[in-house]
């Protein structure tokens, strides 16, 4: 017990520090990832450090491998020094890091024995500025005529969004036609990235919650459509289409 306490604090006369690498622009909500290598005041890998790391960040709504920033911690482990495994030898990733909130923002980390140990992080989080519509907006047709709707976006900002749904119902006094020959109803758009449907047949006058939504083409009886995109890049415009007929 004595040798793993003693290597979580740097000996005397000896700096250390965190290292957080990351990408230096990322997107509101976007899961990436960051490195933090533990260095002497040489520059120099510590491969026996021990310590427990603890996060914060300057946005409240932080968040790192599902859990608020601020909850979060983790203790090292090395070949060297340290009991358990894995072997961390000074160097470890850290997945899914999301900051939500646009703007220059920060994440701190530090060792939570030893406060000396530190490490500072500058990230700009960029939103993307997505407008969504449908068109046609009213249609005049008759009984049994079918027409075809789109739900679209277009994404006008300097930055990408990540992951962004678009929720649309078929419209009262219609139904909607079956179209299974063609993937995903004719969706995707000018970048190429492939849109995902999903459908609900729930009859309520407001979108249903969005686990109630079965990922495929959807079938008669459908009420609501909903497609995610992974991506919208900068300057970028896509559609989902779909056809009902006049009831």
């Amino acid at each position: 017990m004595a040798m793993a306490l003693a290597a979580l604090a740097p000996a005397p006369g000896l700096s250390v520090s965190y290292q957080i690498i990351a990408p230096p622009t990322v997107g509101c909500g976007a899961p990436f990832w960051i490195t933090v290598v533990v260095l002497d005041v040489s520059g120099v890998t510590r491969v026996d450090y021990c310590g427990t790391i603890a996060f914060t960040s300057t946005d409240p709504a932080a968040r790192i491998e599902g859990l608020a920033m601020g909850a979060y911690t983790y203790t090292w482990t090395s070949s060297l020094a340290c009991s358990g495994a894995p072997n961390d030898n000074g160097v470890k990733l850290f997945v899914n890091v999301v900051l939500p909130s646009p703007g220059p923002q920060t994440i701190t980390a530090v060792d939570t024995i030893d406060g000396s140990i530190t490490g500072l992080l500058s990230v700009m989080v960029v939103c993307a500025d997505v407008k969504l519509w449908g068109s046609p907006a009213s249609v005049m047709a008759e009984t049994g005529q079918t027409v075809r709707f789109r739900a679209c976006w277009s994404n006008y900002s300097t930055g990408s969004a990540f992951a962004f749904t678009i929720t649309d119902p078929v419209p009262l006094g219609a139904s909607f036609v079956p179209e299974a020959s063609i993937a995903n109803l004719d969706a995707g758009n000018t970048a190429g990235v492939p849109l995902t449907v999903g459908y609900s047949t729930s009859p309520t006058p407001t979108a249903p919650p969005a686990d109630s939504f079965v990922t495929g083409n959807p079938v008669a009886g459908t009420r609501w459509l909903r497609w995610t995109a992974p991506l919208a890049g900068v300057g970028t415009t896509g559609c989902g289409c779909f056809r009902v007929k006049v009831q």
